[in-house]
C-alpha cells in the first residue's frame, strides 16, 4: 500500500474510495466482480461489527445531478476515525 501510494503517511494511504482502490491495486479489472464468489481474488470478509451509533453519513463530494442526488448520504464512515478523509 505504501509503495502504491508514493510514500504518503499511513493515515492517507486509503482515506477515500479512489485512494483505497489505488492502495489495494483495485482497478477496472474488477468491474463486475462477484465479491462473494468462492475463489475470487477480491472479496469481502466479516470482521468485528461496528456499533450503529459509531457510523455517520454525509453526501459524497463530487456527486453530480439534481438537488436530491447531491444531498443523499451516499457516504458512510466510522465517526472520529483518523483514517477517514475530511
Amino acid at each position: 500500500m505504501r509503495a502504491r501510494r508514493n510514500g504518503r503517511p499511513d493515515v492517507q494511504l486509503a482515506n477515500g474510495p479512489a485512494r483505497l482502490c489505488q492502495a489495494l491495486d483495485v482497478d477496472r479489472r474488477f468491474d463486475g466482480a462477484d465479491l462473494c464468489a468462492p475463489g475470487t481474488h477480491l472479496f469481502l470478509e466479516a470482521d468485528t461489527p461496528i456499533p450503529d451509533q459509531a457510523i455517520d453519513t454525509s453526501p459524497r463530494v463530487g456527486v453530480r445531478g439534481d438537488e436530491v442526488a447531491v444531498t443523499i448520504p451516499w457516504r458512510f464512515y466510522v465517526r472520529d476515525s483518523r483514517y477517514v478523509s475530511r
